[in-house]
């Protein structure tokens, strides 16, 4: 069986949730949209698979002047999850199809800000949290060939 891969830069960066919260909820829905099409766009010049995979590993990483603390990091990523599954390239983005996504950060130059998203067919998903408090650890296992 062959392995989907996807990889693709994105020349913009996703704002993140600290700039937008006050912001009307029309801003934040044409936000919303206009990285969906951005992504969607992306993903059809990179190569959309035959089917949306129901299985993945997606790691995500922000290149920016600053780090953001982590919880802006992921939740910034929000729309171009929606954007990979809206171009048919994810099932869905739940942890039963995704498990944990990998957010990164690298440091650039001032205007030179970009994501990098990279996604990656697998086999299955473990999911397993050892007891409360614990947290949870997510794998996925590559699919072979």
């Amino acid at each position: 069986m062959t392995r989907y891969r996807l990889e693709f830069i994105v020349d913009r960066l996703p704002p993140l949730p600290n700039e937008t919260m006050y912001r009307h909820w029309a801003v934040k829905r044409k936000i919303a949209q206009d990285w969906k099409q951005l992504i969607y766009l992306s993903v059809l010049d990179a190569g959309v698979p035959v089917k949306p995979l129901r299985f993945a590993r997606v790691t995500l990483t922000r290149c920016s002047s600053r780090r953001p603390d982590w919880d802006n990091l992921a939740s910034s990523f929000k729309h171009v999850l929606d954007g990979l599954i809206e171009a048919r390239v994810l099932e869905d983005d739940s942890p039963n199809h995704i498990g944990c996504p990998l957010y990164q950060w690298r440091k650039t130059t001032q205007k030179a800000g970009h994501i990098v998203v990279c996604v990656e067919e697998i086999n299955e998903i473990y999911i397993s949290a050892s007891g409360p408090g614990d947290g949870v650890v997510c794998e996925g296992r590559p699919v072979p060939g």
